[in-house]
Order: C-alpha cells, then sequence, then structure tokens
C-alpha cells in the first residue's frame, strides 16, 4: 500500500513539472512597446531635467526567468524627446 502512495506522489511530480515546462515553450520572454505616451515614459524613466513637450520611445523588457522563479531580466529604452 505504501509503494502504490510512493508511485502515486512521484508521477503527480512528473506531470507537474512536465507541464509546466511545455508551458514555458509557448511564451515569449520579450516584451516590446512603442508608444509617443509621455506619462507611459515617465512611470519608466524620470525624464524631469529634460522637459519633454514630445516623446517617442520604444522599451524593450526581456525576462530571463523562464516562469520558474524570479530572475534576472534585461531592459532597453531609447527616446526621441522634443
Amino acid at each position: 500500500m505504501i509503494k502504490i502512495k510512493k508511485y502515486i506522489v512521484l508521477i503527480s511530480a512528473l506531470f507537474l513539472f512536465a507541464s509546466v515546462s511545455c508551458n514555458y515553450h509557448k511564451k515569449s520572454n520579450k516584451i516590446e512597446n512603442v508608444s509617443e505616451n509621455l506619462s507611459a515614459l515617465q512611470k519608466i524613466l524620470d525624464v524631469s531635467k529634460f522637459k519633454p513637450q514630445k516623446v517617442k520611445f520604444q522599451h524593450i523588457y526581456i525576462d530571463h526567468s523562464k516562469g520558474i522563479l524570479a530572475g534576472p531580466s534585461d531592459r532597453f529604452i531609447q527616446a526621441e524627446m522634443l
């Protein structure tokens, strides 16, 4: 009886890990955003020193955590301020 419970726990754990790894391949870890919204840029970057009237920016966020644990991530911001 104890052996059956161990097998059930082992099979359940393997199924859980297999489903997590399958979901990772379906998700993209890169989010790219192009915007002309000044308030959206101010949430990411302090631009109060420059006082722009118009802005166009590209924000790229790359998540390297693979959905399992929080890990390092990269951000790239390219902005044109007028």
